[in-house]
């Protein structure tokens, strides 16, 4: 269970990003239910699946510098069989200037 909490807040932070929620780092910790110095843990899990993430403060809010898609499937087969959880990323390099 553990496992599968801490896919469902990555997946909730990378909407937040994706969608450019405003506010700071405490306002998306309090938005994903987590302490800011775990948010910041779940940061860097995204920076090593390979985004490039900052956080801006002319937006006030965290912006990807390269477009990053995550996927998650989660399969429960039957009781015979494995169950299994996939998660799969993307990432495309594009040069994107998010300040103009």
């Amino acid at each position: 269970m553990r496992i599968l909490k801490k896919i469902l807040i990555l997946e909730h932070l990378h909407k937040l990003v994706q969608m450019g929620y405003k506010g700071s780092a405490k306002d998306y910790a309090h938005r994903v239910n987590i302490s800011r110095s775990s948010l910041f843990n779940y940061i860097d899990e995204l920076k090593g699946m390979g985004t490039q993430i900052e956080y801006s403060s002319s937006l006030n809010s965290f912006i990807y510098l390269n477009k990053f898609v995550l996927e998650i499937k989660i399969e429960s087969l039957s009781d015979e069989k494995t169950k299994s959880i996939f998660v799969g990323y993307t990432i495309y390099f594009h040069e994107f200037n998010y300040l103009d």
